[in-house]
């Protein structure tokens, strides 16, 4: 009796070993808040979904070398899996690839961007790929239920229902973040957020075109107040999204949008030559905000290209 036990018990502890191993096999780190697990590449990106309660951190820019990639928590048609852990992108970005694409169709599927649903806190990290779903598609999350702040996304999002340049649906907070490309869909449409239900979005600017059928925003294609919900200082370009009219958000012209004095309110920002460690800089009257840690990537690049010429 006890060696049958110990046959059915054994796999099963060898099993749960291994998968908690699985997420650090190939990351430095343990995946504490004081040690996070160090992500270098696009196949430790899509590992985090082996511990998703976990903390993890970028450790350079990832190249996903012209791939598709699949949404981190992507199971199946509607079934995903929520991150919950802490991801700092460090001021880097994830780009060359896409999501839905390179003969992979995600056009059925929900709950599509780099993270398929986020309950957790994602922060400090650029997107700079392509992201093609069902409902609830993002530019970085799908579906938020949590915290994102200082991140942004650049590619160009297309989906159904509740497509939004950075988010799809959310239902959680959006903090010192921008979204710049197309979005299209039917229903639920923004150049930053799709649909906003009951959650907080403050600071955060959007600029590409959002195009559907109905409830389509230069900002957010729709909202419902109530619980949690706060719209404060957020702004698009009626110029580049050629859109007058958002759920959330205040239009601005494109002169606007790169002028500081749009921002004087609760925006933790400074002209470039003045940036210490503010939320935002801007290189007043000729370009759009760009967050903390961009002017520190900037920084380094300008150093180098210094160096280069002694």
């Amino acid at each position: 009796m006890l060696n049958k036990l110990k046959q059915l018990i054994i796999p099963v502890i060898i099993f749960v070993l291994l998968f908690s191993l699985s997420a650090s096999a190939d990351m430095e780190g343990s995946g504490t808040s004081g040690d996070p697990y160090i992500i270098t590449n696009a196949t430790d990106l899509k590992n985090v979904e082996n511990d998703m309660s976990a903390y993890y951190e970028l450790a350079n820019d990832i190249d996903l070398d012209g791939d598709n990639f699949e949404p981190i928590g992507y199971a199946s048609w509607s079934g995903f899996t929520s991150f919950t852990g802490h991801f700092d992108g460090k001021g880097y970005k994830i780009y060359n690839g896409s999501i839905g694409s390179e003969g992979v169709d995600y056009s059925s599927d929900n709950y599509i961007g780099i993270f398929a649903r986020n309950n957790g806190t994602i922060s400090n990290v650029g997107s700079e790929i392509d992201v093609s779903g069902n409902y609830y598609t993002g530019g970085l999350v799908g579906y938020n239920y949590d915290t994102i702040q200082n991140c942004y996304a650049s590619g160009s999002v297309s989906g159904t229902n509740n497509i939004g340049g950075l988010v799809g649906y959310n239902r959680g907070t959006i903090q010192n973040c921008y979204a710049t490309g197309s979005v299209s869909g039917n229903s639920r449409v923004g150049g930053l957020v799709g649909y906003n239900y009951q959650a907080k979005i403050v600071y955060s600017y959007s600029t590409g075109k959002p195009s559907g059928i109905s409830s389509v925003g230069g900002f957010c294609g729709y909202r419902t107040t109530g619980g949690n919900y706060e719209d404060t200082e957020n702004y698009w370009d009626t110029d580049t999204s050629e859109t007058t009219s958002s759920a959330m958000g205040t239009g601005k012209t494109t002169t606007q949008m790169k002028d500081i004095d749009t921002f004087v309110g609760n925006w933790d920002m400074v002209a470039i030559g003045d940036y210490v460690d503010e939320d935002w800089f801007i290189d007043d009257g000729n370009d759009y905000p760009r967050l903390g840690w961009e002017w520190e990537v900037l920084d380094v690049v300008n150093v180098l290209f210094l160096f280069s010429n002694f």
